[in-house]
């Protein structure tokens, strides 16, 4: 279910927005690529990644400030997004949302 997988929806949305503006990730600080990349993959084909923080919640806050770096990139271009069924998503992806 998604509302237990942490970043599920935000994932899939961060991907798709990569997609649209492969450039967007260049907005990332290098610190906070590593811990993003786990959760959208995509990124190290993008950018070099080197190792994420060992711990936990260096890595949930690293996370956090990349999504909203690169929602920010992706923003200026103005898209229409449009998320459907979010009321089913995680808490993580909300608060990105």
């Amino acid at each position: 279910m998604q509302q237990e997988e942490p970043w599920a929806v935000a994932a899939v949305l961060l991907q798709e927005l990569l997609g649209l503006d492969a450039g967007a990730a260049a907005a990332l600080a290098p610190e906070a690529l590593p811990a993003l990349a786990g959760i959208v993959p995509d990124l190290g084909d993008l950018r070099a990644v080197g190792p994420a923080p060992s711990d936990a919640e260096s890595r949930r806050a690293l996370a956090r400030e990349g999504a909203a770096r690169l929602f920010q990139a992706i923003a200026s271009k103005r898209p229409l997004v449009v998320v459907d069924d979010l009321q089913w998503a995680d808490a993580t992806s909300l608060r990105a949302a």
